[in-house]
């Protein structure tokens, strides 16, 4: 019987042939997989606004703190819930915001996902009205999940944000974030 890929990694063309052996080798996710993690947010606002100065009690930067679930159903698929809590605010908010965001993401160590989320807090700058919540935003997130020991890894990620499909084609630097977790497996 001749095996289906005789000479993965010995062709003429190695960087395909490097990647279809470690899709062929790579563990599966166990089906039913479930993990928590908790982690930390870094932000950093439009560079126009800070440097305003009409605009007092917007802070530039920042972090939040990050809670997270994640679930494997099996195979390269995953679903996760992602509760940011930004102590200080975030880009004109002047009071704690809340940031729950859902994903649907597909890899093992590295992953893509996209997801949607929304801020939430009970003030924001120059609107006195309370329990303000924003209009949905779309992310798209890639990441790489470093294992340290079984059940136990580092979840490296960076994050793009938009406020709505129009501008998915104007790249903005500021858009970006970038996120770090330790994730366990059970």
């Amino acid at each position: 019987m001749k095996a289906p890929f005789p000479r993965c990694g010995a062709s003429k063309s190695f960087l395909p042939a490097m990647v279809l052996c470690a899709i062929l080798t790579a563990a599966p996710a166990k089906a039913g997989e479930h993990s928590l993690g908790i982690g930390a947010h870094f932000w950093k606002t439009v560079d126009e606004i800070a440097d305003d100065g009409g605009f007092s009690g917007i802070e530039d930067e920042g972090y939040a703190v990050v809670a997270s679930y994640r679930y494997k159903p099996g195979g390269l698929l995953f679903f996760q819930v992602d509760l940011g809590y930004y102590p200080d605010g975030t880009s004109g908010l002047i009071d704690a915001a809340y940031t729950p965001m859902v994903f649907l993401g597909v890899g093992r160590s590295w992953y893509a996902a996209a997801g949607v989320g929304i801020t939430h807090t009970e003030k924001i700058l120059h609107i006195g009205d309370d329990d303000f919540s924003s209009d949905p935003y779309f992310l798209g997130r890639i990441g790489w999940n470093l294992d340290l020991v079984p059940g136990v890894a580092i979840d490296l990620n960076a994050s793009y944000a938009i406020d709505a499909w129009n501008e998915a084609d104007q790249l903005r630097s500021d858009a970006t974030t970038l996120g770090a977790m330790i994730r366990f497996t059970f």
